[in-house]
């Protein structure tokens, strides 16, 4: 079964795209690191952060990725657009991003959707 954390950590690799993903410091850093470092640093080390780059690295790699670096990456991928659409001022802390995606269910693309259940 996957980590309830799963959804956070997706939605804390596209908000947190700002910030390189080593000095990340909050707890979905820590999450993400836990989930992605090995990658990151094989695949994606010295990529300018921001606007969604370290995610498109990570995305590019999929079939060499850890298989919960895959699940996190492809979640964050899926609901992109989403999250832009509906979440974009919402903190991915605490969950609230993954919360936020939730309340927009009924509004969410299928291809978000359908990831964020098989996620789960």
């Amino acid at each position: 079964m996957m980590p309830k954390w799963i959804h956070a950590v997706a939605a804390a690799l596209l908000v947190s795209a700002a910030a390189p993903l080593p000095a990340l410091a909050d707890a979905q850093g820590d999450q993400i690191r836990a989930a992605c470092a090995a990658d990151y640093k094989r695949f994606c080390f010295g990529t300018m952060p921001g606007g969604g780059r370290i995610v498109a690295c990570l995305g590019q790699h999929m079939a060499e990725l850890a298989p919960l670096c895959a699940k996190v990456v492809g979640v964050g991928q899926a609901c992109a657009e989403d999250t832009k659409k509906y979440c974009a001022n919402v903190s991915p802390r605490d969950g609230g991003l993954k919360r936020c995606l939730e309340q927009q269910a009924a509004k969410l693309s299928p291809r978000c959707a359908s990831t964020l259940a098989a996620a789960r």
